[in-house]
Formats: C-alpha cells, structure tokens, sequence
C-alpha cells in the first residue's frame, strides 16, 4: 500500500507541475510586478535607515506619505479606463484605443502636475496641520519627490493599459 501511495502522490505533484506551467504562466509576471511594487516601497526605506540613520527614516516617510496621497488618487482616477481599454482591446478598435491612451496620458501629466504644484505651495502648512507643529517639513526633499511622481505618472497610465489587455509581462520587463 505504502508504494501505491507514494506513487500516486508522486502523480499528483508532476500533474501539478504541469498546471502550474499552464494556467499560472501569466500569473507569475503578474506576481513580479506586486513583487516590484513590494521592493519600491520598501528598499528605500531599508537604505536610508542603514546608510544615514533611523530618524532620516521617518523624514523621508512622512514626505513620501503625502506625496503618494497625489499618486493614490492618481492611480484610482485611471483605473476608471480600464474596462474601456479591455473592450477597445479586445475589440481590435487600435485608432480609438490611441486616442484614449493620449487622452489619458495628458490628463493624468496634467492632474499629477497641478497636484503636485499644490503640494509644494502647502507643503508646510500640509505638514504643519497633520504633523502639529512638529518641524520637518524639507523643501528639497519634497521637490524632489514631486519630480519622481511626475516621471512615475507617466509609466503608471502606460502600466494601466496593459493590464487591462493581461499584458503584465510587458509591465514587468
């Protein structure tokens, strides 16, 4: 009985193997973005606290939390294109598909730049209001951050079309 066994089990991992590389080969580019996503939010923060020191730590995390507030919103006001581009996509329509993706790219350039303008010109009082009065708002650091979301806005729009056409090894590489 106990070779049966092993070998039925045996069965069970190769057919599961074979699934695997089946159904899940899309999956895992998919895997490999959150895993990028995962290691953007999270090595920065690591090298900071090992290279200069914990309290940089908490600086760089207050002033990134308000600017991915401008990215979150961002990212939800796209995420309304997405069955448009999936039914564009699947339905061939290439001419109108290019419309609504420049469309979309310049409004989000547009909605990213505006926010990011509003940021900078409160950022002291943001950080004021939300912090109480404690005194760490960085100009330089802010600016600075400002300038990546703008370049990020960019590759996040471009991003949202391919998955909603289930090209995420696109995104990934």
């Amino acid at each position: 009985i106990n070779k049966n066994y092993n070998f039925f089990q045996l069965r069970l991992i190769k057919i599961r193997f074979k699934l695997i590389k089946k159904y899940y080969k899309k999956s895992i580019w998919f895997f490999g973005s959150k895993l990028y996503e995962a290691n953007y939010q999270s090595i920065p923060i690591l090298l900071i606290q090992y290279f200069v020191s914990p309290s940089a730590v908490v600086i760089f995390s207050v002033h990134r939390t308000v600017v991915n507030i401008v990215m979150q919103i961002r990212k939800f006001s796209i995420s309304i294109i997405w069955r448009e581009s999936t039914i564009l996509y699947s339905n061939k329509n290439f001419e109108r598909l290019r419309d609504v993706y420049m469309f979309t790219q310049k409004a989000s350039l547009y909605f990213t730049l505006i926010a990011s303008l509003f940021v900078y010109v409160n950022g002291s009082y943001i950080f004021e209001l939300w912090l109480h009065k404690v005194d760490i708002f960085d100009e330089k650091l802010l600016l600075l951050m400002l300038g990546v979301i703008l370049v990020q806005s960019l590759w996040i729009n471009a991003e949202t079309f391919l998955y909603s056409w289930n090209s995420a090894k696109h995104v990934t590489i």
